[in-house]
């Protein structure tokens, strides 16, 4: 940051960066006669890291591959593809621990894989192993349910070598962990191409010895659903994704935990992410209820679809029992005329986060959709049946929600799906009528001064008094005072 209003920050986001250079010197000095460049483009870059220092692999590290053996990829625009995996004895029978994790993408498909998930399985069974294919409808009920689950290890377009910090390793093996795992295969295939074989995947790298610190890696953001929609037409639209304050409160040890990296996750018309934390003043609490925003866990308002990197935040973040997480998702859609919904498919979109964290605590997904009857129920009569009857049909609820006037309808949604949300956490938590109301928002600190800060008045909202004489001694009570110092 230069403190000069002409010139854009660097910040520790996305940048694009435009090069051109060449292989040879210029001949002569003749300004007129310049060859052009040989090697010229734009490439997308986090120029203030996002990786730490590569780190010194332990002494007794082996590796293990997870690769989709020479499949062909469906000629349709999208595909997800599931293999489910038994690990082998020597990986489960003691505990080992990964240090690094790495794509392996083939040459020659590398451009249709979109995105590879590896999750944690329980529960599959011999059959479950040779019921590999389409993850919609082309697996068992077994492998159906592992998808979403506890993440083993997360890559998209555009990723490379990720890293655990020294002494901060994720668990496997051993008589308490999954010896099953699941790799999901997202093939993004918009020219219908035939004939394409495919053997990509992972390589772990671990090692036997125990850690410090335990990681896992927790999901947040909308659920990914046909809920979740965005009026065509719109600059910039806004869904959310909430983790609510039960479900920290409920699933997290009582220091919390610590997240150190972060991997953003929309689609092709996403253009920005911020991920947002919010904690009741302690100060106020008996006073009244308000929630205080800290500094975002991690902001990106120059994403690229094309560049999606697990990246290290700039300082770790620390999240306490009872605290809200808001993953907010930013949207163009100004060159489409109908709804974009959320779904798998690269023309769909989604909005979730990956974080890397340690301790492991039994939050592993935290998630949410937003409760539409409020806002159905202003529709004519015929939409609202369509969007809110049980099992609809996915074609109809699309087309009734093509001929909403969005000129009318697009504020109306944005309002009800920031205010209206349902968070689920587990199988059996669900958290109804939440909300995303920040009462003391965060101020960056303005560092072009000479004494930065971020600090913030929060106040007690005041009451009307019950009688005049005491006007004067209940407000005073009411307008109670803190300061909320961010670090």
């Amino acid at each position: 940051v230069t403190c000069d209003d002409r010139d854009n920050p660097i910040e520790a986001n996305t940048a694009r960066v435009v090069f051109s250079w060449s292989n040879t010197d210029p001949v002569n000095d003749d300004e007129n006669n310049i060859q052009r460049h040989d090697q010229r483009g734009s490439i997308s870059l986090n120029l203030l890291g996002g990786q730490a220092t590569t780190p010194k692999l332990p002494d007794d590290a082996k590796t293990f591959v997870v690769r989709v053996e020479n499949i062909t990829i469906p000629a349709t625009d999208t595909t997800y593809f599931c293999q489910p995996y038994e690990l082998s004895e020597d990986l489960v029978e003691a505990q080992h621990y990964i240090v690094k994790f790495s794509p392996l993408l083939t040459e020659e498909s590398k451009k249709y894989v979109h995105h590879v998930l590896i999750y944690l399985c329980n529960n599959l069974t011999s059959e479950d192993l040779e019921r590999g294919g389409d993850c919609d409808g082309g697996v068992t009920q077994n492998i159906a349910q592992c998808r979403g689950g506890t993440v083993f290890a997360a890559w998209a377009v555009g990723g490379g070598d990720f890293y655990y910090p020294e002494n901060i390793y994720y668990p496997f093996g051993g008589p308490t962990n999954s010896k099953y795992i699941l790799m999901e295969m997202h093939y993004n295939n918009p020219s219908r191409d035939a004939g394409v074989t495919d053997s990509s995947g992972f390589e772990f790298t671990y090692t036997d010895m125990k850690p410090t610190y335990e990681a896992a890696i927790l999901t947040i953001g909308h659920i990914v659903t046909p809920e979740q929609i965005i009026p065509p037409g719109a600059k910039s639209f806004k869904s959310i994704g909430l983790c609510a304050s039960g479900c920290t409160s409920n699933l997290l040890p009582k220091d919390g935990i610590t997240v150190f990296a972060n991997l953003l996750h929309t689609h092709l018309i996403g253009t920005g992410l911020v991920y947002r934390q919010l904690r009741k003043s302690k100060e106020l609490e008996e006073e009244c209820d308000l929630y205080a925003e800290l500094p975002p866990i991690d902001k990106n308002l120059q994403y690229d679809f094309n560049f999606q990197q697990m990246s290290y935040l700039p300082e770790p973040i620390q999240i306490l029992p009872g605290d809200k997480l808001v993953l907010e998702c930013y949207y163009d859609s100004s060159d489409r005329t109908n709804v974009t919904l959320g779904g798998e498919r690269t023309s769909d979109e989604m909005c979730l986060a990956f974080s890397v964290y340690y301790p492991r605590s039994d939050l592993k997904i935290c998630e949410s959709i937003p409760d539409l009857t409020n806002w159905v129920s202003g529709l004519p009569k015929e939409i609202q049946d369509e969007i809110l009857s049980p099992g609809v049909n996915i074609d109809r609820y699309r087309a009734a929600l093509n001929s909403i006037n969005w000129k009318e309808q697009t504020e109306l949604l944005q309002n009800n799906i920031t205010s209206d949300l349902v968070s689920a956490c587990d199988p059996d938590l669900f958290y109804y009528n939440q909300d995303t109301e920040v009462d003391c928002p965060y101020v960056a600190p303005d560092i072009c001064v000479d004494t930065p800060t971020s600090s913030l008045e929060c106040v007690c909202p005041a009451t009307e008094p019950t009688d005049g004489a005491g006007a004067l001694t209940i407000s005073t009570l009411l307008m109670v005072l803190c300061i909320v110092a961010f670090l």
